[in-house]
């Protein structure tokens, strides 16, 4: 497997921190690809009612769990969508009979806009 697990970036931290994908969705014409492709180790803040968040890029991001990376790719390429994932690039398609990647924490960087543009491409899709 050519996939590479996100990776520390060597700083000391006195409290927990995770290591996690920066997740981007870029939306064309035709469908949306989600690219796994930034690694980061940040520490973890525990916001009441959010959850857990890390900072990232001086802005606060929710820290999603593993299963919830498999279950967007799965879903994502069910709906005709692309994946790319960090490492020596793992790429899936829709194509993929048994996609294999291995799921990491991740926090989503992608914008409002790109989500709902996706929303607007794959139903044209069907």
């Amino acid at each position: 497997m050519d996939q590479q697990a996100p990776k520390a970036d060597r700083r000391y931290r006195v409290h927990r921190s995770a290591k996690f994908y920066v997740a981007d969705l870029g939306v064309g014409t035709g469908g949306g690809t989600w690219s796994f492709q930034e690694s980061a180790e940040r520490v973890v803040h525990l916001v009441h009612g959010r959850g857990e968040v890390v900072t990232y890029k001086n802005r606060h991001h929710l820290l999603r769990p593993p299963e919830e990376m498999e279950r967007l790719i799965r879903d994502h390429l069910a709906l005709g969508g692309y994946v790319m994932i960090s490492g020596l690039p793992i790429s899936l398609s829709p194509d993929d009979r048994k996609p294999t990647f291995e799921p990491y924490a991740w926090i989503d960087i992608s914008s409002a806009a790109a989500r709902d543009r996706l929303k607007q491409v794959l139903p044209t899709r069907a």
